[in-house]
């Protein structure tokens, strides 16, 4: 029986009657029943916020178990695994739920967040005050209503900036809460390491996809470097810079007139060839489908 972890999409989440309501790029549901249908576990390839606002939700996650009591929040960066999930008889709250097309089109570069970041990884559970959470219930409310209104003109573009505005939201609670904790010394060493090595490759991705060149950089080895940024962020170092290069090959085709060849050359592929085999590895389809699929 096959129990490796199934990719949780947002275009897979299907709706009981009235729920959820999607957007292209961020999906909001309050009724559990929205995602009776999914099998666990789950790898989500999104950002997930969860508000506890009454009653008990126990999550796990990668294995671990986090129980959410009544006026919490949860945030669950992509790629971790829902192994599944119990909710209270009396459980109330809300789900919202955005893609990494959202997030990686609105926001600055991860590099520049990621303390921040690595503080949802390490603490995804905060408790909220009464002005907290009727802020987070103001945000779920304005979603709703813009998703469930009829076209007009812009509104994919207040949507996203919806989006962007939970992201600093959610982190200006976090970074609040950061405040009170003090992570070791070997702790603040590994996320001063992945800082660098995502800085790194921010400037230099487009150059450099080798993980030796990067440590080279950083003066560590290899095998340390990819450990520390494993133990760290979930994923390795050749994730993370195949990560850079597939967002940034994404946008020349979607937004520029660049043939597939020079989209290959300005990423320093030695060949079109080598260039559609790589992106299609790590997206499942090829550069021209990806672009037309995207052209409408």
């Amino acid at each position: 029986m096959d129990i490796s972890p199934k990719s949780w999409s947002a275009n897979k989440i299907h709706p009981a009657e009235g729920s959820p309501q999607s957007g292209r790029n961020i999906v909001v549901f309050d009724n559990l029943e929205a995602i009776s249908n999914l099998k666990f576990p789950l790898k989500t390839d999104f950002l997930l916020s969860i508000v506890c606002v009454k009653g008990s939700l126990k999550v796990t996650v990668d294995l671990k178990t986090h129980v959410m009591p009544d006026r919490s929040l949860m945030v669950l960066r992509p790629g971790h695994t829902i192994n599944g999930y119990v909710a209270g008889n009396d459980f109330r709250g809300f789900f919202i739920l955005v893609t990494l097309n959202a997030l990686n089109g609105a926001l600055p570069s991860l590099s520049k967040l990621f303390p921040c970041v690595l503080h949802f990884m390490n603490n995804s559970i905060i408790n909220l005050s009464d002005r907290e959470l009727l802020s987070q219930q103001r945000l779920h409310h304005l979603i709703q209503e813009k998703i469930h209104s009829e076209d007009y003109p812009y509104k994919e573009k207040v949507i996203q900036s919806l989006c962007e505005a939970i992201f600093y939201e959610t982190l200006s609670l976090y970074t609040a809460h950061m405040e009170d904790e003090q992570p070791s010394t070997q702790a603040k060493r590994k996320d001063e390491l992945l800082y660098q090595f995502l800085s790194l490759v921010e400037n230099n991705f487009k150059q450099h996809r080798d993980v030796i060149y990067y440590a080279q950089e950083l003066c560590v080895s290899a095998k340390h470097l990819s450990s520390v940024v494993k133990s760290v962020s979930g994923r390795t170092a050749g994730e993370w810079i195949d990560s850079y290069v597939i967002l940034e090959a994404k946008m020349q085709l979607r937004n520029t007139s660049r043939t597939v060849q020079e989209i290959s050359a300005t990423l320093s592929f030695s060949d079109q060839s080598f260039f559609g085999k790589y992106f299609k590895r790590l997206t499942g389809m090829s550069p021209r489908e990806f672009r037309m699929s995207n052209s409408l």
